[in-house]
C-alpha cells in the first residue's frame, strides 16, 4: 500500500509540474507576442505593415496580458486606427495631383504633433512616395501616348489631329505642371498642323476649278478679304 501510495503521489506531482510546464510556455509566448509588438511599434514604415499591426494587436488582447501593456497597447492601437482612417479619408484624391498633395501636406502638419509611441510622419512619408509614385506612372503612359509625338505631327493627317485634339480634350488630374505646359505647345502645334491641311485642301480643291471658276472663286476670296480687313480697321 504504500508502495501505491508513492507511486500515485509521484504521479500527481509530474501531472502538477506537466500543468505548470504548459503555463510557463504559454505566459512566456504571451510574453514574447507583447515584447514582438513593442518591437514592431517603433520600427512601422508603411501603411501595410500598420494594418499587419493592428491585426496581431487583437490577438494579444484577446489574451490576458498585464494591466500595464494592456492600456499602452490599446493606446497605440487607436492611434494607429485614427492614422489608417486619415489615410483612407483622402483615397478619394489619389487620382488628383494637386488636391492630394494638398492633403497629405495637411496630414503632414497634423500628425507630427500627435504624442503617440508611433512615429507616424516616416510612414506617411513613405505612403506618399508611394501615391505620387503611382500617379507618376499614370503620367508616363499618358505622355507616350499623347506628348511623344511631336516629330509625327508633321506626317498626320486630318483624322490625325481631330482624333488627338479629342482624346485630349479632357486632361487627367492626374498631370504635373510641366507636362500640363508641354501639352499646351503640343496642342498648338497639332492645331497648326491642321489648319495647313484645311489650307492645303482649299488650294487642291481650287487647282481642279476650271478658269472661270477659279475667276469666280478669286473674286469671291477677295471681296472675304476686304471685308475682314475693314473689320479688322
Amino acid at each position: 500500500n504504500h508502495s501505491v501510495g508513492k507511486s500515485y503521489l509521484q504521479e500527481y506531482i509530474e501531472k502538477i509540474q506537466s500543468n505548470i510546464n504548459k503555463i510557463e510556455e504559454y505566459l512566456n509566448r504571451i510574453t514574447g507576442e507583447v515584447s514582438s509588438l513593442y518591437d514592431s511599434m517603433y520600427e512601422l514604415s508603411n501603411v501595410d505593415e500598420c494594418k499587419n499591426f493592428l491585426s496581431r494587436v487583437k490577438s494579444v488582447l484577446s489574451k490576458s496580458i498585464n494591466e500595464v501593456d494592456r492600456e499602452s497597447i490599446e493606446q497605440a492601437a487607436n492611434d494607429l486606427q485614427n492614422f489608417l482612417n486619415d489615410i483612407h479619408s483622402i483615397e478619394k484624391f489619389k487620382d488628383n495631383r494637386k488636391d492630394l498633395v494638398i492633403e497629405l501636406k495637411a496630414l503632414q502638419n497634423k500628425w507630427k504633433y500627435i504624442e503617440s509611441d508611433i512615429v507616424f510622419i516616416p510612414i506617411l512619408e513613405s505612403h506618399k512616395k508611394y501615391l505620387i509614385n503611382r500617379l507618376d506612372q499614370m503620367e508616363d503612359r499618358w505622355i507616350a501616348n499623347y506628348i511623344h509625338v511631336n516629330e509625327e505631327i508633321l506626317n498626320w493627317d486630318a483624322s490625325d489631329c481631330t482624333t488627338w485634339l479629342e482624346q485630349t480634350k479632357v486632361v487627367p488630374s492626374y498631370l504635373s505642371d510641366s507636362t500640363l505646359t508641354t501639352l499646351k505647345e503640343t496642342k498648338k502645334l497639332v492645331n497648326n498642323r491642321l489648319s495647313e491641311l484645311e489650307v492645303d485642301a482649299v488650294i487642291s480643291l481650287f487647282s481642279k476649278l476650271s478658269e472661270d471658276q477659279k475667276k469666280l472663286a478669286l473674286s469671291k476670296m477677295q471681296a472675304i478679304v476686304k471685308a475682314h480687313y475693314n473689320q479688322l480697321n
